[in-house]
């Protein structure tokens, strides 16, 4: 699962600078808000489709963490659980430090 999502990062992120490449349009040196990615992608900026490519990659992990958490829990290990749900709380800790900077 995990290595289909970097796939899907990595492809995100490649045609966004091959199409900014294109259009020779020049890449903005700030993230959009993710609110505002949608939008900008319709307007044809390829730098939020860039944007988006790194939002994939940094929710790539949380995604994993819960899904193997889910799983452990229909298996009835809670130990595992437990630390998995510790690896999302430090992932979601550190995400939160780096928006909040």
């Amino acid at each position: 699962m995990l290595r289909y999502e970097f796939y899907l990062s990595a492809v995100v992120l490649a045609v966004g600078a091959i199409w900014s490449l294109i259009d020779r349009h020049p890449l903005s040196p700030t993230v959009l808000p993710f609110q505002e990615i949608p939008g900008a992608i319709l307007d044809r900026n390829p730098s939020a489709l860039i944007d988006l490519g790194i939002l994939i990659m940094m929710l790539t992990p949380v995604v994993t963490a819960l899904s193997i958490a889910l799983n452990f829990s229909r298996l009835g290990e809670r130990k595992f659980v437990t630390i998995t749900l510790g690896v999302l709380a430090i992932l979601a800790t550190s995400i939160a430090i780096s928006l909040l900077r």
